[in-house]
């Protein structure tokens, strides 16, 4: 077994300040804060939300705080089994001195257990401090806009209590239910008024008035010879059922 690396009953990793888990309320005024209106700007908070700010912004202050050494070194301990990593306490202890210098805009809340086990799932050797800040890269970004978030909403003008609407009195009330009544007694007659209209029924033609409207178009000179042999065929339909 890597000598710098020794099991123990505890987890050996020191666990840095969490990120606290901010309130959907309070992120939506954070974007509100981050993107404001082009013309009428970011505007007031109400006042809860800015004292819910100034609750969370040292918690989360303490979260973005950069990693120490010895932080990055007991991070580092699991990842000694990667290939051509350090080969002693002094080794890894010079890498750990280095991420904290080459990566002091990492928060320490991101060297977690789940982050030891992404990174070893990833790298194959011992990863160079680059490798390292393009793996924490999504979640520092995430937790530095909370923070200029928090600090915009803390620093922002707090909105007066909206104006309560006076109450109405009792003959407002009454008169708004008879209008309500009026209106919907008008709708019901409209609506009782309106009488469907009837379907209009199709009759057939007969064979004679069939007859008649060809003998009709070919003498008004619109016939063409369909025409002329459908009335010749009626014709002789005709004469042959009056035999």
């Amino acid at each position: 077994m890597n000598a710098i690396v020794k099991p123990s009953g505890r987890n050996a990793l020191a666990a840095p300040a969490p990120v606290p888990t901010i309130s959907a309320d309070l992120r939506s005024w954070g974007w509100r804060m981050m993107n404001p209106h082009p013309e009428a700007g970011a505007g007031g908070v109400p006042p809860r939300i800015r004292e819910e700010a100034r609750a969370m912004l040292p918690k989360l202050e303490a979260a973005a705080a950069p990693a120490s050494a010895s932080q990055w070194l007991e991070w580092l301990k699991p990842l000694t089994f990667l290939q051509a990593a350090p080969k002693d306490r002094e080794g890894i202890a010079a890498a750990a001195a280095l991420c904290a210098f080459a990566l002091n805009d990492l928060p320490a809340a991101l060297l977690t257990a789940d982050a030891q086990r992404e990174a070893l799932r990833r790298f194959t050797f011992w990863p160079k401090p680059a490798e390292l800040h393009s793996m924490f890269a999504g979640d520092a970004k995430a937790l530095w806009l909370d923070r200029c978030a928090l600090q915009r909403i803390t620093s922002a003008a707090v909105l007066p209590p909206p104006t309560p609407r006076p109450e109405r009195s009792k003959a407002e009330r009454q008169h708004a239910a008879a209008a309500v009544a009026t209106l919907k007694a008008e709708v019901a007659a409209r609506a009782d008024s309106v009488t469907p209209a009837a379907p209009r029924s199709v009759r057939q033609l007969t064979s004679s008035e069939i007859e008649a409207a060809l003998e009709q178009a070919i003498a008004a000179g619109s016939s063409n010879d369909a025409m002329r042999a459908r009335l010749a065929g009626l014709r002789a339909r005709r004469e042959g059922a009056g035999q």
